[in-house]
């Protein structure tokens, strides 16, 4: 069994034109030299004009950066960004609960459902009820247990990653989630209840379907998540895929959000988002702040924003930002005013 991985630390450590201009010919004699050299002339300072405001726009353009962004785009984006981190703790608790697959590709005993089982330490995962059984209060008629996916209620040890610095990273949770589970139908219904790793907490729902990886555990469904990295709570709402894979040899797991369209809310705000092969390790960056993939958020009181992660966004806190499908440009999470301070917390 496999510890939770990829849970809450959050060291914010967050792409046009040219004219061609055309020529008129002059008349036999005097006249036309002077219609010829005013013709260039013209030409000459619309030439120079148009370059300047090549220039001038391709500067503009060059320039932007984080003061281009409205203070709600700000917010916008430093919510959105932290938003796929509520995606990945809801994933990793619920894979929790499937018995995946191995680290050595061996499916555990977690897939065999008797009158009861409990496998795991932080956390346990306890499922009551059989197929095999008599229909009881525990067993509905799709063949679903009672199922709980609980830490405690003191913090256990979840993760324990030695950092470059040579000193070690702790992941303490806390809290539950507790729901339904069908083997027969793959699927899976999750009230997250306190969730809390390292004081950050998590709450909400999701019912999912669930596939087996080899090894890992692939989630497809309706997530409405509240998230509180920091301050203040991030809300997540929508559809879409999220995938936990552990790594057989060397480093290291990895939670990915194939796709998810839906909302994401801060503070009275709410924008509609979509994301694209988002990838997270906490194993690796320590900080769920994504290492790939995209998001795209949108609403009536911001532009469109797309926001591109790399490899040096988990620890540098940059990202890619373009607005409007225009030309793209960095931006540091940690400097957009207030929201960095009131969201994320390291």
């Amino acid at each position: 069994m496999h510890v939770f991985r990829s849970l809450f630390y959050l060291a914010m450590s967050l792409t046009l034109a040219v004219g061609m201009i055309g020529c008129s010919s002059g008349t036999v004699g005097g006249a036309a030299t002077a219609d010829t050299t005013d013709d260039q002339a013209a030409t000459d300072d619309q030439a120079t004009t148009d370059d300047q405001a090549t220039t001038d726009d391709q500067a503009t353009t060059d320039d932007q950066g984080a003061d281009d962004l409205t203070d709600l785009e700000k917010q916008a984006v430093v919510a959105a960004s932290n938003s796929p981190g509520s995606l990945a703790q809801a994933t990793d608790v619920a894979e929790e609960s499937t018995g995946d697959l191995a680290d050595d590709g061996e499916g555990d005993s977690a897939q065999v459902l008797p009158d009861g089982i409990t496998f795991g330490t932080c956390p346990e995962v306890t499922k009551t009820g059989s197929l095999a059984a008599p229909l009881t209060a525990s067993l509905d008629l799709e063949g679903a247990v009672t199922l709980t996916v609980d830490f405690g209620e003191e913090p256990c040890t979840a993760l324990v990653v030695e950092e470059e610095s040579g000193e070690d990273f702790t992941l303490t949770c806390s809290g539950n989630a507790a729901g339904t589970f069908s083997a027969t139908e793959q699927s899976i219904a999750l009230d997250f209840n306190d969730i809390c790793c390292n004081d950050q907490e998590l709450d909400g729902t999701a019912e999912l379907s669930y596939n087996l990886l080899a090894p890992g555990v692939e989630l497809e469904g309706e997530w409405d998540l509240t998230w509180y990295p920091g301050g203040e709570a991030i809300e997540t709402k929508g559809e879409g895929i999220g995938s936990y894979e552990p790594v057989v040899s060397g480093c290291c797991d990895v939670t990915t959000i194939a796709e998810f369209t839906g909302t994401v809310a801060n503070e009275g705000y709410e924008w509609s988002t979509s994301m694209e092969d988002v990838l997270i390790s906490l194993e690796q960056y320590v900080s769920l702040i994504p290492y790939g993939g995209s998001i795209t958020v949108d609403g009536p009181d911001i532009r469109e924003i797309t926001i591109t992660f790399n490899e040096n966004s988990p620890t540098t806190g940059e990202v890619t930002i373009s607005i409007e499908n225009g030309r793209s440009f960095t931006v540091t999470l940690y400097e957009l005013e207030q929201w960095a301070e009131m969201i994320i917390t390291e």
